[in-house]
């Protein structure tokens, strides 16, 4: 795979700096030292087209592909997944050829003849942070790509993108989200920026900006191109910048005077304040009627007291002078896309994945089904050869990783309310969930994921921990300080709840070696954990304009991040009854305030949600290594946790599921991230197989020789097999039916492709 980065920046890391220098320039790196493994996949559908019988999704950053033939009722069957590292933004066919836009993953090309096995042509990666794709028109072989930014013009040579232009360059907070081409024009919409807010009519052929419509109440989204000189606005939503207004908006323009567009038509779609958004995200045109998705939004015959529910809104547009609101379909909460199939429409939805409703008549619409594809990420753990995920709305998951490169899921629980935390109690046999709804502390059994108890206290969510059967969590008492909080689970149907001390606003907590180890603003404290509650050992206050931010500990080393100072390693020293903790090293990162740090044997990492994961050598402090996460630009999305278990590092992130990664240059990882080779070198058939097997490659710069192995679900080694001649021709009649993972191996005994294989 290509490299993600391009060269030309660098980084500075300085050690033993006790002065603060951080650096505006953003420094760009390869995939280095920090390896992939694997990934968990699946989120809320966010993206959905409909193509020759096959439903083509983004969900989170999980492409999913799957059978939707006319016939064929919900959930339908899903025949491929592949994992990228950002949040699929749009997805869309052109000339037969599947393209997807997945944020700082830039766009991809697939060749999609095989729809369960589609091969990816081409892709175009944008070479800084900054940059991300958001949405994407065609105009024969050019692609447009509104990437926030500025808009990116490509030609698609077939097999490769190359940059030919880009034009709307935008500064500060403003960014294009969508746009579309119509002749010689090129319109686009800027948000967030309220002096630019609006929409943009461009001239491709003279290279200059026609005329600007500002938008007043909120952030527009997208255009549509209607018929003559019309085009429709998906005008988002004004609570992103007034939380008190959850109203959504859509127009029309006609722009048959280019130099001065004139509204035609307006409606506000509502929103119910504290529980329902109404943002028109975005839209399709058939035969002159336009269908608007909106997040969440409710009837215009809405009246008080009555729940609120997604919306998809119908236009009659067949009449440019004279377009009217036709009827509003209920689709479900939080709608982000739409696509529709004749009399099917099928919905990206972040309750109900794809839901699919026939729309014969707009009366009395009816609802097909659900093809659930999952909830966001907030939390994981790790305990053996399992992960278990929180999904927010969707309630946690429980994975079998004994063959780590191949996360199976292997169970599920969707009680109501929101599960944000999710570990596994010391002794392994339960699982401990904080919800922010309903009861907030409930224990799972490890094997049914039933219930057996729960405590009703609501706690601040983020950064509480388990030690052993011990969950330490935090309540805000005042708005200065908190009260710690020790939930012991040894006896998991009775768990104990017990208050300890009070402490200013904690930001963060770790613990090693029976102690706890609590940061806050003012202070960093030492606690010994003792079966009555906690001893404090030592406590260390920070120095003028400083505080304690996010913590890791490995045995008596403790690395904290401290505003105004930098990065802290303190070694912890105990002489007699008195603990200290000495100041070992102090560096200035790369980049300030990294919201999570973790630890293990084979480095310390950093976590920031805008910039990725850093590897630091654990004494020199110095960079080791580098990983791109999808780089999350609003600061409560993005990255939600960083830990270490097992000698792996594990990432969570809200749209992109968990990512495992290794620091460990013995442990051989998967390949390429997605597990797709770019150009499918190596084929592999049939797929489900009975008794043989056919291997094929078509690449001249493979190796001659290949060792293939497969495994069965417990990760046992159960067929091992040289292969040189080109196709090679494999008998597999001892092996019973079922799923098995393969591995392909060059002379090194390096992994070069792997994949699932099913014996029937």
């Amino acid at each position: 795979m290509p490299s993600i980065f391009k060269t030309g920046y660098k980084l500075i890391l300085t050690v033993n700096i006790l002065s603060i220098v951080f650096f505006n320039n953003l420094p760009v790196f390869s995939q280095s030292g920090l390896k992939y493994i694997s990934s968990t996949s699946g989120a809320a559908c966010q993206e959905v087209q409909y193509f020759n019988n096959y439903l083509y999704a983004g969900t989170g950053s999980t492409l999913m592909i799957f059978e939707a033939a006319e016939n064929d009722p919900p959930p339908f069957f899903k025949l491929f997944e592949y994992h990228f590292r950002s949040v699929i933004t749009d997805i869309k066919i052109h000339d037969g050829y599947l393209f997807v836009a997945a944020n700082h993953d830039g766009i991809s090309k697939w060749d999609i003849g095989n729809p369960s096995g589609p091969a990816k042509l081409a892709e175009y990666i944008p070479d800084n942070f900054t940059d991300a794709a958001y949405d994407m028109e065609f105009a024969g072989d050019t692609v447009f790509v509104a990437d926030g930014d500025k808009v990116m013009v490509l030609r698609d040579g077939t097999d490769h993108f190359s940059s030919l232009f880009e034009f709307a360059n935008q500064t500060g907070n403003a960014k294009i989200k969508g746009g579309a081409k119509t002749g010689s024009l090129f319109i686009y919409t800027v948000a967030y920026d309220e002096t630019k807010e609006g929409v943009y009519i461009y001239n491709l052929n003279t290279r200059s900006l026609e005329s600007f419509y500002p938008v007043d109440f909120g952030d527009p989204e997208d255009v549509l191109i209607g018929n003559d000189t019309i085009i429709h606005v998906l005008g988002g939503t004004q609570a992103t910048t007034n939380l008190f207004n959850p109203n959504g908006y859509f127009f029309a323009l006609d722009i048959a005077d280019i130099s001065n567009p004139r509204k035609i038509f307006e409606d506000t779609l509502l929103g119910v304040f504290g529980g329902a958004i109404a943002s028109a995200l975005n839209g399709q045109i058939v035969n002159d009627t336009v269908y608007v998705a909106t997040e969440a939004a409710i009837d215009p015959d809405w009246i008080p007291g009555d729940p609120g529910v997604g919306m998809v809104y119908v236009y009659d547009a067949t009449d440019p002078s004279n377009i009217r609101y036709i009827c509003d379909i209920p689709v479900g909460l939080w709608n982000f896309d739409l696509d529709i199939d004749n009399r099917r429409m099928f919905i990206a939805s972040e309750w109900y994945g794809i839901k699919t409703i026939d729309i014969s008549d707009f009366n009395t619409p009816l609802d097909l089904g659900n093809t659930l594809t999952g909830g966001w990420n907030k939390s994981s753990d790790k305990c053996g050869n399992y992960l278990v995920v929180a999904n927010e709305g969707y309630g946690f998951k429980k994975y079998n990783i004994s063959v780590i490169r191949h996360p199976e899921l292997s169970g599920t629980n969707n009680d109501n309310g929101f599960c944000e935390h999710v570990s596994f109690s010391g002794d392994g046999r339960y699982i401990c969930g904080m919800y922010s709804t309903g009861n907030g502390f409930r224990v799972f059994d490890f094997n049914t994921l039933t219930q057996v108890s729960f405590i009703p206290d609501h706690f601040i969510i983020n950064r509480s921990l388990i030690y052993n059967n011990s969950f330490f969590t935090r309540k805000s008492v005042s708005l200065t300080e908190m009260q710690l909080y020790r939930i012991d689970v040894t006896d998991a149907l009775h768990p104990a709840l017990l208050g300890l001390d009070t402490l200013p606003n904690i930001n963060d907590m770790a613990a090693s070696n029976k102690r706890l180890y609590v940061s806050t603003d003012p202070s960093l404290y030492v606690f010994k954990i003792t079966d009555a509650g906690l001893e404090l050992l030592h406590k260390e206050n920070a120095g003028l304009f400083q505080s304690f931010k996010a913590l890791t500990v490995l045995n008596d080393t403790v690395y904290n991040y401290i505003v105004n100072k930098g990065l802290v390693r303190y070694l912890l020293d105990s002489t007699g009854s008195v603990y200290m903790l000495s100041e070992d090293t102090v560096i200035t990162p790369v980049f300030a305030n990294p919201e999570f740090l973790a630890v293990d044997n084979y480095g310390l990492y950093l976590g920031y949600r805008k910039y990725g994961i850093y590897s630091l050598g654990k004494k020199n402090l110095k960079q080791t290594g580098y990983y791109r996460t999808g780089l999350g630009l609003n600061s409560g999305f993005g990255l939600q946790d960083l830990f270490c278990r097992d000698g792996f590092v594990f990432v969570v992130e809200y749209h992109s599921q968990t990512t495992i990664l290794t620091n460990n240059d013995k442990v051989t990882t998967a390949g390429p991230f997605g597990r797709v080779n770019l150009k499918m070198p190596i084929v592999i058939y049939p797929n489900p197989a009975h008794d043989r097997l056919t291997i094929r490659w078509e690449n001249d710069t493979l190796p001659e020789e290949f060792l293939i192995q497969l495994y069965d679900i417990k990760g046992r080694l159960v067929y091992s097999q040289e292969i040189s001649d080109n196709p090679a021709r494999l008998y597999l009649k001892n092996l019973a039916p079922g799923l098995y993972f393969y591995q392909l191996l060059n002379i090194n005994k390096n992994i070069i492709s792997e994949g699932k294989l099913l014996i029937e």
